[in-house]
C-alpha cells in the first residue's frame, strides 16, 4: 500500500501517535551527552508549530509536524523539569549534626528510614534538596511526619548506576528532590513537632503500617522477594 493510501485509511487515528512522540522527545533529551542551552527545546516547539500552520492543507507536511511539535514539547518539557529541580547540594564528610522535618517514614527490614524535608547541618542554612536518612536498628522512638528531629550521622552522595545503561538511582534522586543518604549514628532527638503540612502523610503512615505486612528480615535478593532466611544444613559426615 502506497504511503498516500495508507495515511488516507489511518486518517482520525493519528493521535494515539502523539504521545509516543511526545516520550521520544524526552528520550532524546536524556540521550544527550551533554545539558543543551534552555531555549533549544522551545526554539524547536515554536518553528514546528509554525511548520504545521503554514501546512496544515496538506496531510503529509500536517502529519510530519504535529509528529515534531510533540516530540519537541516533550524535549522541552524535560528540559524544562530540569532547570525547575532544586540545586545539587555539597555533601560533607564525616560525622555532621543534621536536623531537619521528617517528611516521610518507610519501614525496612532492620529499621526504618526517613526522609528529612528543609535538612540543615550543624548551624548552617536550610539545604534545598532533601536527606534520606537510615535510623539505627535499635532506634525505637515513635516518629510520624512533621516532627523535627536531630542527631549525628554520615551523609552520602546519591549513587551512581552499577554498569553503565543500568538503573541510575542518582537521575531518581535528582528529580526527586533527594540530595543525600545518610546513616544515624545514634538515636535520634524529638525537638518540635509541626503536623500541618505534613498531616496527609501522617495518616497515609499510619494506614500504611496497619495494612502493610513487615519486610521479612532476610538479605539482598531473598528480602526483596518476600523470601525468609532458611537455617543452614549440616553436611552429612562421611
Amino acid at each position: 500500500m502506497r504511503f498516500g493510501a495508507w495515511l488516507e485509511a489511518e486518517q482520525g487515528r493519528f493521535v494515539l501517535v502523539l504521545p509516543v512522540a511526545f516520550g521520544i522527545g524526552i528520550l532524546a533529551y536524556f540521550a544527550l551527552p551533554a545539558e543543551p542551552a534552555p531555549c533549544c527545546g522551545w526554539l524547536a516547539v515554536g518553528l514546528a508549530g509554525a511548520g504545521l500552520l503554514v501546512t496544515w492543507r496538506w496531510p503529509y507536511g500536517r502529519f510530519g509536524l504535529a509528529i515534531l511539535l510533540f516530540a519537541s514539547l516533550g524535549f522541552a518539557r524535560a528540559s524544562l523539569r530540569t532547570a525547575e529541580a532544586p540545586p545539587l547540594m555539597s555533601v560533607p564528610q564525616g560525622a555532621v549534626e543534621l536536623a531537619g522535618t521528617v517528611a516521610r517514614i518507610e519501614p525496612l527490614a532492620d529499621g526504618r528510614r526517613i526522609l528529612l524535608a528543609a535538612p540543615r547541618v550543624g548551624d548552617g542554612p536550610v539545604l534545598a534538596r532533601d536527606v534520606r536518612l537510615r535510623l539505627r536498628a535499635d532506634d525505637t522512638r515513635a516518629l510520624q511526619a512533621g516532627v523535627g528531629i536531630q542527631t549525628y550521622a554520615l551523609l552520602f552522595p546519591p549513587g551512581r548506576p552499577a554498569y553503565p545503561g543500568a538503573f541510575d538511582p542518582g537521575r531518581q534522586d535528582f528529580f526527586s528532590g533527594v540530595g543525600a543518604d545518610g546513616l544515624a549514628l545514634e538515636p535520634v532527638q524529638v525537638v518540635s513537632f509541626m503536623p500541618g503540612p505534613y498531616r496527609f502523610e501522617h495518616y497515609r503512615g499510619r494506614i500504611r503500617g496497619v495494612l502493610t505486612p513487615k519486610p521479612p528480615t532476610g538479605g539482598g535478593v531473598a528480602a526483596a522477594n518476600g523470601f525468609t532466611p532458611v537455617a543452614k544444613v549440616k553436611p552429612l559426615a562421611v
